[in-house]
C-alpha cells in the first residue's frame, strides 16, 4: 500500500466513524457544546457531515491526492494553531499536513478541544501510524513550519513570532453575497444558510450583501424570519442581536429590522453578530472590479450567477468548501509539499 493509499483508507474510514457514530461521538458532541456555548449539536453535526461527505470521501480524496502523487513521508514538523470560532475548523489543515507526508503539532483553542480529541482517538483506532503523525500540545516546539489562524491583531503577532520559519498566517476574513434583484424565496433561504450557519461565526459566513439601488428588502427579511427563527433560541446570539439593536436605535444608521437580523447600511465587510451589512451599487461590472481589488479581505463570494473576473459559489454553498477551496486562496498542499 502506497502512502497515498494509506491516507485515503485512514480518512475514508474516519468518515464511517462519523456516519455510524463510533467511538462515543454523540457523547463528545454533547461535551463540545458544554465547553463552548456557541456550539450546538446541530452545528457540530453539520461540520462532521461536511468532513465525512467531502474531506473524507474516498473518491474525492483519491482525485485530490492524484494531482500530487507520488507523495513520500517527510520529517518536517508543522505547527498548527487552530482557531475556535466554529467546530473542527482546522480539520482541512490537519488533513493537508498528514496527506503531504508531514507531521502535525496541533495547538488547540480553549473553545474547541473535545471533538479534536475524539478525532485523534478515532484515528488511533483506525491507523496508529497515521495517528502518531498528530500530536496535541500545549505549546509549539521544534517546528519546521507553522500554519496559524487568528484575528487581525493576533495574526500580526504570529507574523512577527514565526517570521524565522516558513509559515501561512491567516487573519479574519468574511464572505459576501451579491444580489441583483432577481432572487426568489429559495435564493433567500440559501442566503440565510450562508448567513446563519454556525451563527455567523465562521470566516465563510456572509457578513455583507451588495444590492442594486432601490432594492426592496421586505421579501428577504420575511423569508429569513420564517426560516431561521431558531437563531433567536440561542441565548448568546439573541443577546448580540438585542445589544446591536439598541446601538442602532441610539446611533440611528440606515437600517432595517428583522426578527432574526438587522440589516445596516455600512461600507465595512465585517459585521457584528446579529447584523448583516449592506451596500448599494449602480453598475455590476464596477462592483466586481471593486471587489477584485478587495479580495484580500474576502474569503468567499456567493451569487446567483457567475460574476465577471470573480470566483463565486452559488447561494447556500459558502460553508460547503471542497478540498480545493484553500483558506485565503493559499494552496496549503503546495506550501507543505515544498517545505
Amino acid at each position: 500500500m502506497s502512502f497515498e493509499q494509506q491516507v485515503i483508507y485512514c480518512f475514508s474510514q474516519l468518515s464511517e466513524y462519523i456516519y455510524e457514530d463510533k467511538n462515543h461521538l454523540e457523547e463528545s458532541i454533547k461535551k463540545a457544546c458544554l465547553n463552548n456555548p456557541w456550539f450546538t449539536a446541530v452545528e457540530c453535526k453539520s461540520m462532521l457531515n461536511q468532513i465525512a461527505n467531502t474531506y473524507c470521501n474516498k473518491v474525492i480524496l483519491s482525485q485530490w491526492l492524484k494531482q500530487y502523487s507520488p507523495i513520500k513521508p517527510k520529517s518536517k514538523n508543522v505547527g498548527l494553531i487552530a482557531a475556535g470560532n466554529i467546530p473542527l475548523v482546522a480539520f482541512h489543515d490537519i488533513l493537508c499536513i498528514i496527506a503531504s507526508g508531514n507531521t502535525c503539532q496541533l495547538k488547540l483553542s480553549e473553545k474547541d478541544q473535545v471533538l479534536y480529541h475524539w478525532l485523534h482517538e478515532s484515528l488511533q483506532l483506525i491507523d496508529l501510524e497515521i495517528a502518531q503523525k498528530i500530536s496535541i500540545v500545549e505549546k509549539l516546539s521544534n517546528y519546521d513550519a507553522v500554519i496559524a489562524t487568528g484575528s487581525s491583531s493576533s495574526s500580526n503577532l504570529f507574523q512577527s513570532y514565526f517570521k524565522h520559519v516558513p509559515h501561512i498566517i491567516r487573519s479574519h476574513r468574511n464572505a459576501i453575497a451579491v444580489l441583483d434583484g432577481s432572487e426568489n424565496e429559495i435564493d433567500f433561504v440559501n442566503i440565510g444558510k450562508d448567513i446563519f450557519q454556525y451563527y455567523g461565526m465562521g470566516c465563510r459566513n456572509v457578513s455583507k450583501i451588495y444590492v442594486p439601488f432601490g432594492y426592496n428588502f421586505s421579501n428577504l427579511i420575511r423569508t429569513l424570519d420564517i426560516n431561521f427563527e431558531h437563531v433567536n433560541d440561542h441565548t448568546k446570539y439573541k443577546n448580540n442581536y438585542d445589544y446591536n439593536f439598541a446601538l442602532c436605535i441610539m446611533n440611528r444608521p440606515n437600517f432595517y429590522q428583522g426578527n432574526t437580523l438587522l440589516l445596516v447600511e455600512n461600507k465595512s465587510i465585517a459585521s457584528p453578530i446579529g447584523i448583516l451589512n449592506f451596500e448599494y451599487y449602480n453598475d455590476l461590472n464596477d462592483l466586481c472590479e471593486k471587489l477584485a481589488k478587495n479580495e484580500i479581505r474576502i474569503q468567499c463570494i456567493s451569487a446567483k450567477k457567475n460574476l465577471p473576473n470573480l470566483n463565486t459559489v452559488n447561494f447556500g454553498n459558502c460553508q460547503n468548501p471542497s478540498l480545493e477551496d484553500y483558506a485565503d486562496g493559499i494552496n496549503t498542499m503546495d506550501f507543505l509539499l515544498n517545505l
